[in-house]
């Protein structure tokens, strides 16, 4: 989209018009909504032509809305365990039978157990295992 066709164009949720400076504050406010839009950080939001504060609850739900991946419990490396704390039969049991009963490609028997562990994701390089997976062994 080019100036020119901006020039003219109504308000909408990506432009808004200013008579002058002096709305100097509402002008911040707008900037912030802008920002908003798309995940910024200020309390404000934009709704069709209009900048709207957000509430300390609606803006708390959009931050953790956004952040929900690294907040489940399943996903988060679990600091107490270590690898060491794994019965490796176990372990392999668990990948024969996700193996046939998913039809993952998973084969305990042809590749080392860690980095199959670490192809699904239960694990991170290094040896860190998510709490998922010290749950599912």
């Amino acid at each position: 989209m080019t100036i020119e066709n901006l020039i003219g164009a109504a308000e909408s949720e990506i432009l808004e018009w200013k008579s002058s400076l002096s709305q100097l504050n509402r002008i911040i406010e707008t900037i912030s909504a802008f920002s908003n839009t798309k995940g910024g950080r200020p309390p404000y939001k934009r709704v069709g032509k209009s900048t709207l504060r957000m509430s300390k609850d609606e803006y708390e739900r959009s931050i953790l809305e956004k952040h929900k991946d690294k907040l489940y419990f399943d996903s988060q490396i679990c600091k107490e365990a270590t690898l060491d704390d794994i019965d490796n039969i176990k372990v392999k049991k668990f990948l024969e039978r996700a193996s046939f009963e998913r039809r993952l490609e998973i084969n305990p028997n042809i590749t080392p157990i860690f980095k199959s562990l670490e192809d699904k994701g239960l694990i991170k390089k290094g040896g860190k295992g998510k709490n998922i997976y010290y749950m599912l062994v």
